[in-house]
């Protein structure tokens, strides 16, 4: 680990009027990796009165934090990919650098202690549903965020927990994070244009619509909403998807609100993550 004096030296150079230094500097505290980032925390704060190499800073350190994020989604990619909370605080981190794992795990803990109460794990599968329903709706007051639909925290699952609003994959997200905890079978569906959550029973599987209040529908509903759509019945429709679809999908979702707010930059860096999914 480099020590402290020396990488002062090294920031003192970041806004040196020899392009090749500052460049060079650029490369040698990128080089240290994520250990730069307490020091350059601190450096940030100690050069308030020069805006210009706290810009610098600033990016160094968003180019630190991101890749922790690849190498967390990475790691994840090439795991066993059963952890689905695991690949969603990556995502988050993206926005929330100081984010914490245990703090994630909390919300959803809160979550559940709210649902449990009142919950059969022997009843009927759609008197769970629908206790679920109760709770993480009308009690919990989560929904959609139809107002803002595009604003990338809609993306990040703690702030979803935190509003109660996202969008429909970020909401199935917790909703499915919450029934599997309390060991439901539930899974998700990959839908054109919308993601919902299957349950897989024996003689009558269903479908739960988490962003219409977890709107209980049938196999029958679904073929007419994929008609509506004018689009050819795809068995992709009708079956479950995996944590590495559902991740895939949330990244594009992403993509997709950075893009709509003109934030080039932020859009390039998700798409590097989608990629990362394609290798």
């Amino acid at each position: 680990m480099i020590k402290t004096r020396e990488f002062k030296a090294l920031v003192s150079l970041l806004d040196d009027e020899d392009q090749m230094i500052s460049s060079h500097i650029n490369e040698r505290i990128l080089s240290l990796g994520v250990n730069a980032l307490p020091l350059l925390e601190k450096a940030w704060e100690e050069y308030t009165w020069n805006p210009e190499v706290q810009l610098k800073i600033s990016e160094l350190m968003h180019h630190l934090q991101y890749q922790k994020v690849v190498e967390g989604l990475e790691n994840w990619r090439d795991g066993d990919q059963k952890d689905l909370m695991e690949a969603l605080y990556w995502m988050a981190c993206y926005s929330y650098p100081e984010l914490q794992r245990e703090e994630l795990d909390n919300m959803l803990d809160a979550i559940i202690r709210k649902v449990r109460p009142g919950f059969n794990p022997d009843g009927h599968p759609v008197k769970q549903v629908k206790h679920i329903n109760q709770v993480f709706f009308d009690e919990l007051g989560f929904g959609p965020n139809s107002r803002n639909f595009h604003n990338p925290a809609n993306s990040m699952v703690n702030q979803v927990m935190l509003t109660k609003r996202g969008n429909p994959i970020s909401l199935c997200s917790v909703y499915y994070l919450v029934a599997k905890k309390l060991g439901m079978p539930i899974t998700g569906v990959n839908l054109p244009n919308l993601f919902v959550l299957m349950y897989p029973h024996e003689t009558m599987p269903f479908y739960i619509n988490v962003f219409n209040k977890g709107l209980i529908f049938s196999r029958e509903d679904l073929k007419e909403y994929v008609r509506h759509l004018q689009l050819k019945m795809e068995p992709v429709f009708f079956e479950s998807c995996s944590h590495w679809d559902i991740v895939v999908r949330s990244l594009r979702n992403l993509h997709y609100s950075f893009e709509h707010l003109g934030a080039t930059d932020r859009a390039k860096d998700i798409q590097t993550l989608i990629d990362i999914f394609s290798k």
